[in-house]
């Protein structure tokens, strides 16, 4: 009874996000359940196969479910999305390929990338007139991420979580990047708590260029290391079968008697 109060009490912090990640048993609950998963499964396929042939069905199995698995992360379903599945690379933070803008300042160094340089030259090279790809939730979305970079640490807190765009007395510009991404300029200024000007003199420039990122790469990933295994195995385990068939024919064959041979003409 011990031990099942314990479990319950780890199911109610893992369901309250009491537990974070830098926890021991955050830490040893991925190996504790490939352990039990992959360990029970193992043993049981060894007990009637051996070692060698339990680890190649096991393996070719996982590949095959991986491969499917990832296709309809990829790809999606019937009920399923695409890009549902692994949103980063390991190491990689959560929103690496996740669309977004991108925000910097005049006196960055992103604006002294070549791809990017018309910003130097802002307002010239830019129009009032927003690209194609670029609409009215993207822009909104653009004014949110500038704001929330530059109200960081991170971006200088060079801004307010209230300042706003100061489209009364300039107006939003936009431009394409030499790489083809959108670019928006927009000059924001200190606003009160309900959106009202507080301070028209205490303005700040700012630029983003619209990254549409690649949120297949992570299950694309997946897709070609799962058909590598699978096929992989597959060769493998055939090896296998076939080894094991020539080893009984030998078996067979030194275990048969010789046939009595008679002279001729007897």
């Amino acid at each position: 009874m011990a031990e099942l109060a314990g479990l319950t009490d780890l199911l109610v912090l893992a369901s309250d996000e009491f537990v974070p990640p830098d926890d021991w048993r955050s830490q040893i609950a991925l190996p504790v359940g490939i352990l039990f998963l992959f360990g029970g499964v193992f043993m049981l396929l060894r007990s009637n196969l051996g070692t060698r042939r339990a680890y190649l069905v096991q393996a070719t199995a996982f590949f095959g479910f991986m491969l499917f698995m990832s296709l309809f992360w990829a790809f999606g379903a019937p009920g399923v999305p695409p890009f549902s599945g692994p949103q980063n690379l390991p190491g990689q933070p959560l929103d690496y390929y996740q669309p977004q803008w991108v925000a910097f300042a005049e006196d960055s160094r992103v604006a002294e990338r070549p791809e990017y340089d018309v910003a130097l030259d802002h307002p010239d090279g830019w129009t009032e007139t927003p690209p194609e790809a670029v609409d009215e939730d993207l822009l909104e979305a653009a004014q949110e991420d500038i704001v929330d970079f530059f109200s960081s640490e991170e971006g200088g807190e060079r801004v307010g979580e209230t300042w706003v765009p100061n489209v009364e007395e300039t107006p939003i510009l936009f431009a394409v990047a030499d790489n083809d991404r959108p670019m928006v300029a927009i000059e924001f200024v200190e606003a009160d708590a309900v959106g009202e000007v507080a301070d028209p003199d205490n303005t700040f420039m700012t630029f983003a260029y619209y990254d549409a990122g690649f949120l297949l790469l992570p299950s694309l990933v997946f897709v070609i290391l799962s058909a590598a295994g699978l096929l992989l195995h597959l060769l493998l385990l055939g090896w296998d079968e076939r080894q094991e068939r020539r080893e009984i024919e030998e078996d067979l064959s030194e275990s048969r008697p010789e046939e009595e041979k008679v002279p001729v003409g007897v």
